[in-house]
């Protein structure tokens, strides 16, 4: 009897500590998307403004200024948008565990968009990017920042030891790789890597 109550117990603490990780793996996907809601609005706000100006005829150096300053305040920047998951997603700089939360995360140490050299955005496999494996060669991925609209075409998509020499490769093009774990369904800290490598300069 003994033996049954103690089996009993550690039947309902691990019952209980369950709950409590399906808990918070659903606030921590749940605060994730408000966060990358909160920075869509963000965008879509110095869009309108910009619209707003722009059919006033405000299309100086001071209107731009401004619009880098909102960029930089709120740590974001740009859009980025996948033509085959339909997806629209903020940009932010950084690839922090709370900047990952926020947004896609631009590598400090790669390339900006649009520049020649490799422009490296990494994103979580079960929020931002979390169907990154239906983009196929040839799809579109486009870039809106404050300098301006960049559009890449995917070159090839290929699954990765998760080092950083397979992942953040060096080149003289104007290149995008969009990085997450992988496999896509994996419990826990995924052992590789799936990435999608475009060209700049596609229409």
């Amino acid at each position: 009897m003994k033996k049954d109550r103690i089996v009993y117990r550690g039947a309902i603490g691990i019952f209980l500590i369950s709950i409590l990780v399906i808990a918070y793996a659903s606030y921590q996907i749940i605060y994730s998307k408000n966060k990358v809601k909160k920075n869509l609005g963000i965008l879509d706000s110095i869009e309108r403004d910009k619209n707003i100006k722009n059919s006033s005829g405000d299309t100086g150096s001071n209107q731009t200024k401004v619009q880098e300053d909102i960029y930089s305040n709120h740590g974001i920047m740009g859009k980025l948008i996948i033509e085959r998951t339909k997806k629209v997603l903020p940009i932010v700089e950084g690839t922090t565990e709370d900047k990952l939360k926020s947004g896609a995360g631009h590598y400090e140490h790669s390339f900006a968009p649009g520049e020649s050299g490799n422009c490296v955005i990494f994103g979580h496999r079960d929020g931002v990017f979390s169907n990154l494996e239906e983009v196929k060669i040839n799809d579109i991925i486009t870039i809106e920042t404050d300098k301006g609209k960049f559009i890449y075409k995917v070159i090839s998509t290929e699954i990765t030891e998760p080092k950083e020499e397979e992942v953040i490769k060096e080149c003289n093009e104007a290149m995008l790789t969009l990085v997450t774990c992988y496999p896509f369904g994996y419990v826990g800290s995924a052992p590789k890597r799936f990435i999608v490598v475009a060209k700049l300069g596609f229409k």
